[in-house]
């Protein structure tokens, strides 16, 4: 498991209802992204060794949940992990000003908002490496510009 150790971790619920698939579309749109690593419930649930060590490990670990009964939560506690930002996804829903009868794509692209305003600070503090700096005397030459010769 190749995990990028400066990124935020974020565990999410993959559940049946509306609200976990929710959860695991934004869980998984943020790892696609660049932004965060991304671990299954499923392995906290079954105490994986290799993915414990890593949940610990982490400087910033993002829960989210689908629905009331917090699953995500319960199993991240259960393991003695108590130091999270835990997101309920349908009280996100409901901090949303879409209403219901909206589509779906609204809905959701607003919740995703909601919860990516809330993480920016996160999502954008944790320490990078920095890149070596390099002297190089590299020039772009582009089709479309004119070269004026040396």
């Amino acid at each position: 498991m190749k995990i990028n150790p400066y990124l935020p971790l974020v565990v999410s619920c993959s559940g049946c209802c509306y609200g976990g698939e929710l959860a695991d579309d934004i869980a998984s749109i943020l790892k696609q992204q660049g932004k965060v690593e991304q671990i299954s419930i499923a392995a906290i649930a079954a105490q994986s060794p290799m993915h414990m060590s890593r949940v610990r490990q982490s400087r910033h670990l993002i829960a989210f949940d689908g629905c009331a009964l917090q699953c995500v939560k319960t199993c991240l506690t259960r393991n003695g992990i108590d130091k999270f930002i835990h997101f309920d996804i349908t009280d996100v829903i409901k901090e949303s000003s879409q209403p219901f009868h909206k589509s779906n794509l609204q809905r959701e692209l607003q919740v995703t908002s909601i919860i990516c305003r809330k993480l920016a600070p996160i999502l954008t503090s944790f320490d990078r490496p920095q890149p070596k700096q390099r002297q190089t005397n590299i020039i772009a030459l582009f089709p479309c510009a004119e070269y004026e010769g040396a």
